[in-house]
């Protein structure tokens, strides 16, 4: 009897217990449910940082590495999804580090160093995973665009060849091999690819640049400028755009067309030194042949404020010294040595100062050192007269400032018919050096000498100038 009392008291308890046990797993399950339900909720609301929250609390609650791998990725295309790359970066690599190395993973790793513009890390993943995925289109067409964007076109286009073989359907690979084959003057193979995806919804601003350029290249200049205009909505390369459109116009002697393509362009504020001297010297030479001199002549100048050396801009601009400098200024500038001397002495003695002493530069031009009264206490004030007409660079003006300063010498000045621009002005007005340009050089030349009558003695200096 009472074995039968306790198999019965058993069997009920372990009922009792199953019960209890079925009830707390369906509300775990419906828990689990419920939050899984939440989080879907707060992506669909695009509600990043609700999202994020969420799941660093679960980083805090699991231990399973396959797990923890699955969340670091969540959280990485969180991150990703905000624009915020570098904190991508780090979750995608505490993903891959927990055993989660997918091709998906390493994609999104390399495609965030990538925004982050570290090309070269990005390159490297990308790389690596030829190896293991050698038949993912994905992996070449992402190395190809790394290598367009970086104006590396031959190897672009290989790689976006390698794509193709892979998927010849894959029609945006196709647009950038057509592309880039237009940078490599494979023009045939660009506009035959092109012209065919031109006819598709896979075509845009971009496309059309690449038929422009392989027209261009061919020398069908209005077939090009029609594309160019079509091209000119795509911010990215619009200054490259118009200046290359006011190559055709001006193959077409349109030089009209050709002046306000490039002024377009300059507003734009090209990229790149290399093209901003290339468009202003095309300008410059468009305005020589519609007779804007006055135009020309400024824009070479401008060029030289740049660069010093650049093309044939210095004999341009000697060709044109009648225009730009009246016969006074001439014939002081290019007189003789010993007339340049004379003619400076009494121009620094028109200046109402005394001259003392003077030297020659390393360019043949002249520093005169003067007071500003007849005594010999009274301070000294350097007058250098510049001969050479190539602009005044920044690295003149600290040369001058340091040498001045080393002299204990308060004020000095610069008189030259050559350019300054306005951040060298701005360097000399801080190094307390007057910048003197050719109207007051021509009123200093016309003027008597004030102070011929008194006799002052003036030597050369035996100090060799750093300038």
């Amino acid at each position: 009897m009472n074995i039968l009392v306790f198999i019965i008291v058993f069997i009920v308890v372990f009922a009792i217990l199953i019960f209890v046990y079925k009830k707390i797993s369906h509300l775990a399950f419906k828990k689990r449910q419920f939050t899984s339900d939440k989080f879907e909720d707060i992506l669909e609301n695009k509600n990043y940082d609700k999202a994020l929250s969420y799941l660093k609390k679960m980083l805090t609650r699991t231990r399973n590495k396959s797990k923890l791998s699955e969340i670091h990725e969540e959280i990485g295309n969180l991150y990703f999804n905000k624009g915020s790359y570098a904190n991508a970066i780090i979750e995608y690599r505490s993903s891959i580090k927990n055993g989660g190395e997918t091709l998906e993973r390493k994609l999104a790793l390399a495609k965030s160093l990538y925004k982050i513009a570290n090309k070269e890390d990005a390159l490297t993943e990308y790389i690596s995973l030829i190896k293991e995925y050698s038949n993912e289109k994905i992996i070449y067409f992402e190395i190809g665009i790394i290598y367009f964007e970086n104006a590396q076109y031959s190897i672009a286009y290989d790689y976006f060849s390698k794509t193709e073989n892979i998927d010849k359907t894959f029609m945006e690979n196709l647009k950038y091999k057509g592309v880039s084959a237009s940078f490599i003057y494979k023009d045939d193979e660009a506009i035959s690819i092109l012209s065919s995806i031109s006819k598709t919804k896979y075509t845009d601003t971009l496309l059309k640049y690449g038929l422009a350029r392989a027209y261009m290249n061919k020398k069908d200049y209005s077939t090009a400028i029609e594309y160019y205009k079509e091209a000119l909505p795509n911010l990215l390369y619009k200054d490259s755009i118009l200046y290359e459109m006011a190559l055709c116009y001006t193959s077409l002697e349109n030089y009209t067309n050709a002046i306000e393509s490039l002024e377009k362009a300059l507003r734009l504020r090209p990229k790149g030194k290399e093209l901003l001297l290339t468009i202003k010297y095309v300008l410059a030479e468009c305005y020589e042949k519609t007779k804007a001199i006055n135009k020309a002549i400024e824009l070479f100048e401008n060029i030289l404020f740049l660069d010093e050396n650049y093309k044939d801009v210095s004999e341009k601009l000697n060709k044109y010294q009648n225009i730009r400098y009246s016969d006074t200024i001439l014939n002081f500038f290019q007189s003789s040595t010993d007339e340049f001397l004379e003619k400076s002495i009494n121009m620094v003695s028109n200046m109402l100062l005394y001259p003392y002493s003077y030297q020659y530069t390393k360019e043949d031009s002249i520093v005169i050192f003067s007071r500003e009264n007849i005594t010999p206490n009274s301070p000294t004030k350097m007058i250098y007269i510049r001969k050479s007409p190539k602009p005044i660079q920044i690295e003149e003006i600290v040369s001058i400032f340091e040498y001045n300063k080393k002299s204990n010498i308060m004020k000095s000045a610069i008189i030259t018919y050559a350019m300054a621009s306005p951040e060298v002005i701005r360097h000399a007005t801080i190094s307390h050096i007057e910048i003197i340009g050719l109207k007051k050089i021509e009123s200093l030349l016309q003027n008597k000498v004030s102070s011929s009558s008194i006799e002052f003695n003036i030597d050369q200096s035996d100090e060799e100038l750093p300038f």
